[in-house]
């Protein structure tokens, strides 16, 4: 699907003067757009609704803008399937007629089902269950934690890679002479790292050199390098608390997502004005 329903990030419209922009005026139609269940979706719905989630509609460039018209539709579809189940649940709210009313009133009570869906299913032993399934798929890989001097000439390297030869502390010739703005005033630490974090020719180095030894000099995109190797590990799985705002993110998103294809399963969708595009 190339739409996502996430109820907070949308903005309310005044349904007072909901078509204030003169292009909505001319297009505030009641023609159903959709047969939903047996009830309409009219055109004026979906421009309010492309109104108020940020969709900017030209009337110069509808042919264009038809894709996202029809997925503004998809996502209005979507919001009064919530809100009529809300309403199956209890909800409600003072009845209208109006059709931007409508849309207010389905927004209100597809909003209030949400938040007890996520409060219901996005609970800490959900995410717990996410991040234990995920960290089950994390094959550890080799890191190392290494120091390097970066300096712009083979000569600069050879001088320096020889005053380590006779031993200068590695750290302090870092801070002198590296030029390197990240790492270099803090002797060159690079931290852990994995294969991919670093160009290959930095890479192959790294990983090649043995445990507390000092590498020859030599070059890569950025300069000449000098790499000094502190330790090698196998990496370890980020914790949870690391991954906690993905994994939240990732489990709201299927708790809603799972509701919308549950109702949509059970629902009568007849599109008056063709089928809605879904990549």
């Amino acid at each position: 699907m190339v739409y996502v329903y996430v109820a907070l990030e949308l903005r309310w419209f005044d349904p007072a003067k909901p078509f204030d922009d003169p292009v909505l005026q001319s297009l505030n139609s009641d023609g159903v757009v959709v047969w939903l269940n047996g009830s309409p979706i009219v055109r004026s719905q979906v421009f309010a609704h492309a109104v108020s989630s940020g969709v900017v509609i030209d009337e110069a460039d509808l042919d264009l803008r038809a894709k996202e018209i029809k997925e503004v539709t998809e996502a209005v579809i979507d919001q009064r399937l919530l809100a009529n189940e809300a309403r199956r649940q209890g909800l409600h709210l003072e009845p209208t007629s109006q059709p931007s009313l409508i849309l207010a009133e389905d927004r209100a009570l597809s909003e209030v089902l949400l938040r007890r869906l996520i409060e219901n299913q996005v609970t800490d032993d959900s995410l717990r269950r996410v991040y234990d399934d995920q960290v089950k798929l994390m094959e550890p890989t080799e890191q190392v934690r290494a120091r390097h001097i970066l300096v712009e000439t083979r000569a600069a390297a050879d001088l320096l890679s020889a005053q380590l030869e006779t031993g200068a502390d590695f750290a302090a010739l870092a801070k002198e002479h590296s030029i390197d703005p990240g790492s270099g005033p803090n002797g060159g630490d690079l931290d852990y790292f994995s294969q991919p974090d670093m160009v290959p020719e930095f890479s192959e180095v790294a990983f090649a050199t043995p445990v507390g030894q000092i590498s020859q000099p030599f070059k890569s995109q950025f300069g000449w390098h000098i790499v000094k190797v502190e330790d090698k590990r196998m990496s370890k799985p980020p914790g949870f608390d690391e991954l906690r705002t993905q994994i939240l993110r990732y489990r709201t998103y299927e708790v809603v997502q799972s509701e919308i294809d549950r109702l949509r399963e059970g629902a009568s969708i007849d599109y008056v004005l063709g089928e809605p595009i879904r990549d």
